[in-house]
């Protein structure tokens, strides 16, 4: 889906289910998605690939991974392809081409800034200043994030920080390189053309890695074509998509995306569940078309275009229906990008205020229980975008007061500003905040609350009946309904309860939930080309509200480097 000449994207192609060959409307073309969908011979449906055959379509259907364990004929016929496959001329391992060499770079620093968006940008500005030798690192290919693309909207001109880092850094600043985490003893990361691999030393990193737009969980989701925000924004200022988007998601991010389409001669419908929307301010959604309150209860595809079906509950057992139809549904639910976090061995909490699962971090951005790692930005939770310069201020003060740059009564004061301006701002998050740096009643111990709502769940309770027609993992077809029937084997109840009575409370609480590696392992979710990235969160949250647990007791399971995966060729041929 990329023009070679241009850059750009081109007109985007809807590949298939790797289980049952239907088509999957699921679009991603960030960079930490390449390599998403490995189905019908293209390894990324954000770079043209060359038509396939009919003879070679026909093949390939078999060759699925999901379907080939589950086709009597290819079991049948299997001896027959081995048969022939031996008899086929074989090249000598010598007569291969040489792979490409990547050239080792050695990167050294005070600090490492993982994150080329608003909070890495600012947050490499503030040390700089306070004389560190600053090192970023971000994987698009140009310094911004996705802030940049809707320049305008939320007041922030991240383009003016991405240019003062420049300058400031030169080659310090390295767009287009993935940080892969940690590799025995070494900090390591490549290129995403494979041309260099990466070495970094630092006594400092900063993890700013943002957030991350996750698919909507609905009956029939697997239907419509689903872009995620960035992505669609992308299409729409190329000039590649027209019409009635619906765009899910009214938090600061979800509006601006509307907005920006709007500017771009769209005419989005913006819609969610939630009664207001989630900035907080009625009046950001004037001008929009807006349907609010809907949970979302099927869903048809007419030709190019489909149609949503809602209900909107107006009391016990009362619901309004209603229609929505669209040429794309675009996600913009956010969830915090916390695999980095995980790897280093954060402490990973729930948190609704913040967007799902965070680290526990104090106010100064150090993560808690690790003595060099920091966290800033909406990879610590979600916080108001204007609020992000204050807080990568703070959170660069700290790490200068740490080595004797600044006085301790200076990092204080950048603290007590943020503070103050969440005051203002999120007095939500601020609350937040206290509770993660001091834990319950200022003892240490944080007590994770429930699951009220799963933002990107839209059909949330209402609908559990159509629990195998709503997908959480894209890349394995791994539904709801498997998610519930793989609980309770594991539990050995004979139903989830949304409902516990109150004379089976004692019981209930003795029930072990199953850890999400062994859900991972039963149902295949996680473990295909995002290695989680786009269905663990969700999957989590999911049920922790359906067994009223908290997702602590479900926990994560572990997951590959954060690109999917590091090219092994790139890691073992550096010079």
């Amino acid at each position: 889906m990329t023009n070679d000449d241009s850059g750009k994207l081109s007109k985007p192609v809807m590949l298939s289910s790797p289980r049952t060959g239907e088509p999957r409307g699921f679009i991603c073309c960030e960079w930490w998605c390449v390599g998403y969908w490995l189905s019908n011979g293209s390894l990324n449906q954000c770079v043209g690939s060359s038509p396939q055959g009919r003879g070679l379509g026909l093949f390939s259907s078999f060759a699925r991974s999901s379907v080939l364990p589950r086709s009597r004929l290819v079991k049948l016929a299997w001896p027959i392809v081995i048969r022939f496959a031996k008899g086929m001329r074989h090249v000598d391992p010598s007569q291969l081409p040489e792979p490409p060499r990547a050239k080792l770079v050695k990167v050294n620093s005070d600090a490492l800034v993982v994150g080329g968006g608003l909070a890495g940008l600012a947050t490499a500005m503030e040390l700089s200043k306070l004389g560190l030798k600053i090192a970023l690192v971000d994987g698009n290919g140009e310094l911004g994030g996705r802030l940049i693309h809707v320049e305008g909207e939320l007041g922030v001109k991240v383009s003016d920080y991405a240019s003062k880092v420049k300058d400031e850094l030169g080659d310090q600043a390295l767009s287009g390189v993935v940080f892969d985490g940690f590799l025995e003893d070494a900090a390591v990361g490549h290129s995403l053309d494979g041309s260099r691999l990466f070495q970094f030393n630092y006594r400092v990193i900063v993890v700013a890695t943002g957030v991350r737009e996750v698919p909507l969980v609905f009956p029939g989701n697997y239907k419509v074509p689903m872009y995620t925000g960035l992505t669609y924004l992308k299409l729409a200022k190329d000039g590649l998509v027209k019409g009635e988007p619906i765009v899910y998601g009214t938090d600061e991010w979800g509006v601006a995306v509307a907005k920006s389409l709007v500017k771009a001669g769209l005419t989005p419908l913006i819609m969610d569940h939630a009664i207001q929307p989630r900035t907080g301010r009625p009046s950001d959604l004037s001008g929009l078309r807006a349907i609010m309150g809907a949970y979302i209860s099927e869903a048809e595809v007419e030709g190019g275009r489909f149609r949503l079906r809602y209900q909107v509950p107006e009391g016990p057992k009362r619901f309004s229906e209603g229609e929505a139809t669209g040429d794309a549904l675009v996600t913009t639910v956010r969830v915090p990008a916390i695999e980095l976090l995980a790897q280093l061995g954060a402490e990973l909490v729930y948190d609704i205020v913040l967007g799902g699962i965070v680290p526990r971090h104090n106010w100064g951005g150090g993560v808690t229980g690790l003595s060099n790692v920091y966290v800033v930005g909406e990879a610590s939770g979600l916080i108001p975008i204007s609020t992000i310069p204050i807080q990568a201020r703070a959170v660069a003060y700290s790490i200068a007061a740490t080595y004797g740059l600044v006085k301790p009564e200076e990092a204080d004061q950048a603290v007590a500003k943020l503070r103050e301006t969440l005051v203002t701002t999120n007095p939500a998050a601020l609350d937040a905040f206290n509770r993660l740096e001091r834990g319950l009643h200022d003892v240490g111990y944080f007590q994770e609350p429930n699951v009220p709502e799963v933002p990107q769940w839209v059909s949330d309770l209402y609908f559990l009946d159509k629990a195998d027609e709503q997908l959480v993992c894209f890349c394995e077809d791994v539904t709801l309904g498997d998610l519930l029937r793989v609980t309770r084997e594991f539990t050995g109840l004979r139903g989830v309860k949304v409902t516990v009575l109150h004379d089976e409370v004692p019981k209930y609480r003795e029930l072990k939930m199953p850890r999400m590696e062994y859900i991972k392992r039963a149902t295949g979710l996680g473990t295909g080309a995002c290695q989680g990235k786009l269905c663990m969160v969700t999957a989590n949250l999911m049920l922790a509200r359906l067994t009223q647990r908290k997702p602590g007791e479900f926990g994560l399971f572990r997951q590959r480097f954060p690109l999917n995966p590091m090219p092994m060729g790139t890691l073992g041929d550096a010079e």
